[in-house]
């Protein structure tokens, strides 16, 4: 069987379950079941990798000033009409300086996430650049109204040395493995919300992103670290300070 998008998909929803408002107890309930309520939560959104443009500058002068105003003025607009489900930065001084943070479209065409992506002025200017990914999620973004943004830990996983299309029998038990310790995690609050990328192929190695509370970037290392698909080489992973909204979560 090749470990294509549902494969990964299913055994990432599930863990990932967890972390939503849904009930979590499932007794009296069949695999079959837990596989169909799996599929149910699974929903597309495109995921917008925000990078450094052409025309990045770390000086803050009047000119870039204006540029932010903007921005974040464009994020509030595509928020409100809800367009955007999601917006924050990635902390520089931690992770891949390229980055500078993600935007979360639900939209139902890569065309349309590309377009709202290149309405923001900073993109116009070629001050940042987006780079778009479908992406999927376990159910509807929440987080606590009123907005009071705070820091969680977000690990990228790319595709590692030993990743492959074909799945065996031990394969498939370090998803099992996978699948419950993410689900662990949504139980002890560590984990608070996470995705995968809905194309692994030949143009993009990003298989998921996963968002933690934690202390410090070490906690978060030594935890992904030791993952089944990163202890394999399987998988890869970047972890990266990020600042989003309080009481973020899947519904």
């Amino acid at each position: 069987m090749r470990l294509t998008l549902t494969v990964l998909a299913i055994v990432l929803i599930a863990g990932l379950t967890g972390c939503s408002d849904q009930p979590a107890d499932q007794n009296g309930i069949s695999d079959e079941e837990q596989n169909t309520m799996t599929s149910e939560n699974q929903v597309l959104y495109y995921l917008g990798l925000i990078r450094r443009g052409a025309t990045w500058t770390p000086e803050a002068n009047d000119a870039v000033m204006k540029i932010q105003e903007e921005h974040l003025a464009n994020i509030e607009r595509l928020a409100g009409e809800g367009l955007m489900v999601l917006a924050g930065p990635f902390y520089a001084e931690t992770g891949d300086n390229d980055l500078r943070g993600i935007f979360l479209y639900d939209v139902e065409t890569f065309e349309e996430a590309r377009e709202l992506a290149d309405t923001d002025p900073a993109v116009k200017t070629g001050r940042l650049k987006v780079d778009i990914y479908p992406w999927i999620g376990a159910g509807e973004v929440l987080y606590d109204e009123p907005v009071q943004m705070t820091t969680y830990i977000a690990a990228l996983f790319r595709r590692g040395a030993q990743w492959t299309d074909e799945t065996t029998p031990s394969y498939e038990e370090l998803l099992e493995q996978q699948a419950t310790a993410i689900a662990t995690k949504c139980d002890s609050g560590a984990l608070v919300f996470g995705g995968m990328f809905g194309e692994i192929d030949d143009e993009g190695d990003f298989a998921a992103m996963l968002i933690y509370r934690a202390d410090s970037l070490t906690q978060v290392e030594e935890t992904v670290s030791s993952a089944s698909w990163v202890a394999n080489d399987v998988l890869d992973v970047e972890v990266i300070m990020w600042y989003g909204p309080e009481g973020l979560r899947w519904e």
